[in-house]
């Protein structure tokens, strides 16, 4: 009967113990579902902050890596008035005069065109 009883009384215990974490987790709960809209506007702003950054500085680099594509284009130092020379069937560029012999045909790339020429000496 005493085994009975301090179980009981135990159980009682243990119950109350329960519906006051229960009481605690409701309450909890509560706030976070007030809480939750405001976390989540802050933090969509704070994306969407991140987000612009990276693509202002992505934009920047991009239109950077544009200019330096234009400068160094082949189309522009030709349109300054040098030329690109390429071997006959056009499939490599010439870079120095060691590696060419009479009678190779070379293709030079000018302004205005394209003209074949043959080594003569």
């Amino acid at each position: 009967m005493r085994l009975a009883g301090g179980l009981r009384a135990r159980g009682s215990v243990a119950g109350a113990h329960v519906t006051g974490l229960s009481g605690r987790l409701t309450v909890a709960l509560q706030g976070m579902r007030r809480r939750a809209p405001a976390e989540a506007a802050s933090r969509r702003v704070a994306l969407d902050r991140a987000t612009s950054g990276y693509l202002v500085g992505t934009r920047a680099r991009i239109e950077h890596l544009a200019a330096l594509h234009e400068l160094l284009s082949p189309a522009r130092t030709v349109s300054r008035g040098y030329a690109i020379v390429w071997t006959g069937d056009g499939k490599r560029v010439r870079t120095d005069a060691a590696g060419v012999c009479a009678g190779d045909e070379l293709s030079l790339e000018l302004r205005d065109g394209r003209i074949q020429v043959e080594v003569s000496g």
